[in-house]
């Protein structure tokens, strides 16, 4: 029988597929392979049941006493810092319509960008259980106004509940800024033995410097410094690497959570505040290390402890 030139296109598809597949099964490495592949892959759900252990992360209820806004916003953390203190030039302070001119509130958009308020947020807030953030600028008047170091700008985000990427970074939103490392990186110790409750000795932060070429450059000698941390479940962790690998390949680790800690120096240039053009790293470092030593004990207080976490995740507790 002449089959149609279709036909024989199928026929002889079929007769090499099954060809292909003799000989694959003639292959007794790869049906071995396949076969453990197969039940790797059937008994990978039953073994997470069985050891309890979880792909996706609870969340972890930050400690009583910190209040969070409906806007997501860490309402609480204190206007004055030892000698630095929320900027407010208000003339009315009682004012609930109004905010101080040191109190950044990001509006939707950005907040969905950073993974801050959204939907899953909104039923967690009440339980303590949702992102947030703070982003303030504090003044310290002992420095002239002209000075790189008398105005801070401090952002906190605090993640819980999923495995979230670490994507909002210095290292790589300076660079989508137009922003290039200067090669100046350097760390800062500062101790946090003072803040009860388990936390370590000290806490470690980088400094990354950057700079612009281009129109607007920045002058020649200068740099732009940011400074960051993370709590990662009650530990300190100066690597955005290590912070998603560990997020993604903890699957007994039920209840997670990780803080960015990130400040910069700002400086009043045009009449506006601005990043600070820093020529002398030692002296930025020095002045940031006074700045973490003011705040530092503050932020950690609002966060949970290591011993929360194990407390947690053994079962122990689960409120």
């Amino acid at each position: 029988m002449n089959l149609p030139s279709s036909s024989k296109d199928r026929h002889s598809g079929s007769v090499t597929a099954w060809t292909f597949c003799k000989a694959l099964l003639s292959d007794h490495s790869f049906v071995v392979a396949a076969a453990i592949l197969g039940l790797s892959a059937a008994g990978w759900t039953f073994t997470m049941d069985a050891l309890h252990w979880s792909q996706m992360k609870t969340p972890v209820a930050w400690p009583a006493g910190v209040v969070v806004s409906e806007d997501f916003r860490w309402t609480n953390l204190p206007d004055r810092l030892g000698k630095y203190v929320l900027i407010d030039r208000r003339t009315n302070r009682q004012d609930p319509n109004t905010k101080a001119d040191g109190e950044v509130v990001l509006d939707p958009e950005t907040r969905d960008t950073l993974g801050v308020g959204r939907y899953e947020d909104a039923p967690r807030r009440a339980i303590r259980s949702s992102n947030w953030y703070s982003s303030r600028i504090y003044e310290d008047a002992t420095w002239p106004l002209n000075s790189a170091f008398r105005f801070w700008q401090l952002d906190i985000i605090y993640y819980t509940g999923a495995a979230e990427k670490v994507e909002h970074v210095p290292d790589r939103c300076m660079v989508a800024g137009g922003y290039t490392p200067s090669g100046d990186r350097g760390k800062i110790t500062c101790p946090a033995s003072s803040v009860r409750g388990g936390w370590p000795a000290s806490l470690d932060f980088v400094r990354a410097g950057f700079v612009k070429s281009g129109k607007n450059a920045t002058p020649q000698g200068q740099e732009i410094a940011e400074y960051y941390t993370f709590i990662l479940n009650g530990t300190g962790e100066t690597s955005w690497e290590r912070i998603r690998l560990h997020m993604a390949t903890t699957p007994w680790e039920k209840h997670c959570y990780f803080a960015k800690i990130q400040f910069t120096p700002l400086e009043a240039r045009g009449g506006q505040l601005k990043a600070s053009l820093v020529s002398d790293l030692g002296a930025c470092d020095r002045a940031a290390q006074s700045f973490v030593n003011a705040f530092l004990p503050e932020v950690l207080r609002s966060l949970p402890t290591s011993a929360k976490i194990d407390e947690l995740n053994n079962g122990r507790n689960q409120k």
